[in-house]
């Protein structure tokens, strides 16, 4: 069974972190988050953000800044955790490419699980708010964009969710770290949006956001490294990036 507990830890999972430096992670991103939302309520009383902010400059410039500072203050906490992951990469390259393709397998499965559900439900799961905000932004600049969707997101995202997050709540059984940790991801891409326009409809995308954050939950943990999701994760985005492109949508 996928949530039966191991006798074993699984190398990488948690070591090299702290329980100290999880909550000084979480912390200061939950600060920096924080910082972030009054900057753009500061900016949206002075008429410095559109009514629509999503395709706004300045939009973009406050998101650009939040998360080169949150990889920063990343890379500042869990520097060693971190070289020395990418250092071990090296002593399995194919392994951990092997693991990689595998969850983006896992992913595609479970997302035509969704569709399929939605269908029958007749659920529209169309156009994910986190989807149009990124369309619109791109708009304004897609250089920056990109560099937001593919460099920065997956390094902010993966520390958070599955080394701090999910690595440290292990040690409560699989299942909750599991079930927490995607959540959360899931949520991160849903809620802001559910409040700012006080459409609790929206929280049925979070069901759009489980596969991928499933998969790179497991990519994590059979990969024992923290590179590896990261690296699903850039090229999920890439993916992305280039489809919107492609047809047209950017």
């Amino acid at each position: 069974m996928i949530f039966e507990e191991e006798k074993k830890p699984v190398r990488g999972l948690g070591d090299g972190i702290s329980n100290k430096e999880r909550i000084i992670l979480i912390l200061f991103r939950v600060l920096l988050f924080g910082v972030m939302m009054g900057a753009q309520a500061y900016l949206a009383s002075r008429g410095k953000l559109s009514a629509d902010n999503i395709n706004d400059a300045s939009m973009l410039k406050l998101t650009l800044m939040y998360s080169a500072a949150g990889v920063f203050i990343t890379f500042f906490i869990l520097y060693k955790y971190l070289r020395d992951s990418f250092d071990r990469i090296f002593d399995d390259i194919r392994g951990i490419l092997k693991v990689v393709l595998m969850a983006f397998l896992i992913q595609f499965l479970l997302n035509m699980a969704v569709m399929l559900a939605a269908g029958a439900l007749k659920l529209d799961l169309a156009s994910p708010p986190n989807n149009q905000a990124v369309i619109g932004l791109a708009d304004t600049s897609y250089r920056t964009v990109f560099v937001l969707t593919v460099v920065l997101a997956p390094i902010l995202e993966e520390t958070l969710y599955r080394a701090a997050i999910y690595g440290g709540l292990l040690r409560f059984g699989r299942a909750p770290a599991y079930i927490l940790s995607i959540l959360l991801f899931a949520g991160l891409h849903v809620f802001t949006f559910v409040l700012g326009s006080g459409d609790l409809s929206m929280l049925r995308y979070l069901i759009v956001y489980i596969p991928a954050s499933f998969a790179l939950t497991w990519c994590y943990e059979k990969s024992g490294n923290i590179w590896a999701p990261i690296i699903m994760h850039t090229l999920s985005n890439l993916l992305a990036m280039y489809t919107l492109k492609a047809t047209g949508m950017m």
